[in-house]
């Protein structure tokens, strides 16, 4: 039942995404996302895809974040997701790693009045990535 609630969940932000037209930024993108409370979160980060949202609650930012693989329409199989929820102190930050190497910064301004997303490489060779071969 819990795969189901993760599935119904991870459909319902897809849909909540594409509703609001927003549009996933990417790793190594030079591009930061800002959102306010209850704005869609939408990022590529690797082979996943990251969709998710935050609330002010007392001046800090409450998190919530489903993480899947990347949706392939050749197999039509919908992703398992998961569900990260963490409380972001006001003025701090929450990190997020994948398998793949990239990761997720989620910064939290004073106030909560905003959140900072940013997408990052965490590691120069990965063996889920595919390998790049120089001259």
């Amino acid at each position: 039942m819990t795969s189901l609630k993760s599935a119904v969940s991870a459909f319902a932000f897809a849909a909540l995404a594409v509703a609001h037209g927003a549009k996933p930024v990417e790793a190594g993108s030079s591009k930061e996302l800002r959102v306010t409370p209850l704005k869609v979160i939408n990022v590529d980060v690797g082979v996943k895809r990251a969709i998710g949202y935050y609330l002010a609650n007392g001046g800090n930012c409450d998190l919530t974040v489903l993480i899947a693989d990347g949706v392939s329409e050749a197999n039509g199989l919908a992703p398992s997701a998961s569900r990260v929820s963490v409380k972001v102190s006001s003025g701090t930050s929450a990190q997020v790693d994948t398998i793949d190497g990239t990761a997720m910064s989620f910064a939290c301004s004073a106030g909560a009045n905003d959140m900072t997303v940013r997408v990052f490489e965490r590691v120069a060779e990965s063996p889920f990535r595919a390998r790049v071969s120089t001259p």
